[in-house]
């Protein structure tokens, strides 16, 4: 019983860990594309400025 209750709290623990890593990926992966959303936006308005 003692081996069960670690490794489901080891599982909770990497749940955790991997949901924080997922995370922080997916918060990286949405400023990469604001930020070329935001190269886009600039190259278009020199275009039309022009």
């Amino acid at each position: 019983p003692h081996m069960i209750v670690n490794g489901s709290r080891w599982l909770a623990n990497n749940t955790f860990v991997c949901r924080a890593i997922c995370f922080d990926q997916y918060l990286v992966h949405v400023s990469i594309w604001i930020g070329e959303q935001f190269d886009k936006l600039q190259h278009f308005s020199t275009e039309i400025s022009t």
